[in-house]
Formats: C-alpha cells, structure tokens, sequence
C-alpha cells in the first residue's frame, strides 16, 4: 500500500512528517512505529487549516481549548505524529488504512493520550501510544500491546540548558552509575537517565508522582543502552504494594536523546 496514504504532508505546509525510530523496548509487542513532527513555519497560522481536515470532532474541541496559539500548534504537532505511528501500526496489523479524521486520540483521566475508533484489534491487544514534545518538535510512538500494557516515550535535547538536572533530579546512588567519560558523554546519559524516568511515568499513565525521586534509576547498561528504572510510590489500591521496575530503551543522536519504557498501566 503506498506510503503517501500515511504522509498527509501536502495538508501540512507548516510542519515535516515522517518515520523515525523503533525502540527496542517494544520488541515484545506486535507492532512498534515512531513517528516526529517538526514545526517549520513557527509562529505562523498553519495549524488552523490543518485542524478541520485532520482532527477528530472530539479532537477539534480540545484542540480549540488550548490557552495560546503556540500551545494549539503544539498539541497538534503531538497529535499529528501521534496519528501517524498509530495509523502505521494499524495498517501492519490489519491491513486497513485508517482515515485520520475518524481516529481519535483524546487525553485520558491523567491526561494521557488515548486511542478511540480502532476496529478490527483483538479484544486482548489495544493500541498504546505516548507523546513527547522538545522545541519545535514533536514524536509518538504506537504499539500493539496486550491490554492494560502502555507504552512511553520522552524526548530531550542536548543542546538545551540543563544546569542542576542532576542535582534536582537524581539520587546520590543514581548519579554513582554515570560512567567515567568527558562531560559531553556524561551529559548525554544523564538526559538519557531523565527520559527513561519520564517515558516511565507515561508508561504507567502516573507522569513523576509530583517528584522525580519517585522513580529510581537502579542500573545503567550503556553496552545495551538499556536503563532500569524503580518506581517508589504506592500503587493508589494497595499502599503496601511495590510496583516493579520498568526496563527502558534509549538512544539518540548530537542533539537529542530518547527513551521508551512499558509498563502496566495503574487503575
């Protein structure tokens, strides 16, 4: 089937679509795509021509309730790439090409992005997807999971500010697993180590529980690029219970870096 069923990009003049990685952390699920959204006419009226074509009714009323141009274009970016990897996952699963404005992807009880207007999923799987934003950038991710699986992603640029991340955001025990190398090195794994806190956050649809110590990164395999994330906070049903850890894929390249965790996702 051809690709530009997919692309849209001709009813997007003010942003570039298109494929980009397949974490490794979803290797256990069916189907993983990733797509990003970058905004290349920034501060200009784009997205009010893009939203009535490609947005779901339901989308649209979202869409309208952002508090500023620039949060509208930015949701749409998310919202967009989104579309984009779950539609990917469906036609490889299904062999259907969804329309994008009967697909919907509508902000949970957390806020989480969820999936509506998929058919032809077995009622043990659904589709996962998660959003992360950096600039004027935006990716998703999608997958066929089984059910109450979800999948997480964040983003974070290398060339952004990051003084006193490590800090505000670390323990001691977690900042003993940088690995011994330049500073630009040890940067680039403590963004690493920061996305895999928050792409764990989404997975379990909780975000950091209002503190990044909520979660603890417990082992740092940079040979497989792979980091184990603990989270410390009481599951709401069970206040003895411990949540188990969560394995995180990341990657990226001079500018940005990426992780993408799974987990079961809270009541």
């Amino acid at each position: 089937m051809p690709d530009t069923i997919l692309s849209w990009n001709d009813l997007t003049p003010g942003v570039s679509r298109h494929c980009w990685i397949q974490p490794a952390a979803a290797s256990g699920y069916l189907n993983t795509w990733c797509y990003r959204c970058v905004e290349t006419a920034v501060n200009q009226p784009w997205d009010r021509d893009v939203a009535p074509r490609l947005l779901h009714p339901a989308e649209m009323k979202v869409w309208w309730c952002q508090p500023s141009d620039a949060a509208r274009r930015r949701w749409l970016r998310g919202r967009l790439a989104a579309k984009d990897a779950v539609r990917r996952v469906i036609l490889k699963r299904t062999g259907e090409a969804v329309a994008m404005g009967t697909l919907a992807i509508l902000p949970g009880p957390l806020g989480q992005p969820r999936v509506s207007g998929v058919a032809r999923i077995p009622p043990s799987l659904h589709v996962s997807v998660s959003i992360a934003h950096c600039g004027a950038l935006s990716a998703a991710i999608a997958a066929i999971a089984p059910r109450g699986s979800e999948i997480g992603l964040d983003i974070a640029s290398r060339t952004d500010n990051h003084e006193g991340l490590a800090e505000g955001g670390f323990a001691a025990s977690e900042i003993a697993l940088l690995p011994e190398a330049p500073p630009w090195e040890r940067n680039r794994r403590l963004l690493q180590m920061w996305c895999a806190k928050e792409a764990a956050g989404k997975a379990l649809g909780t975000g950091l529980h209002g503190d990044p110590l909520n979660f603890i990164v417990v082992k740092n395999d940079a040979s497989r690029n792979s980091i184990l994330v603990e989270p410390r906070f009481a599951m709401p049903s069970d206040s003895d219970a411990r949540l188990p850890p969560m394995s995180a894929a990341v990657g990226g390249d001079d500018t940005l870096v990426f992780a993408v965790a799974t987990g079961e996702r809270l009541p």
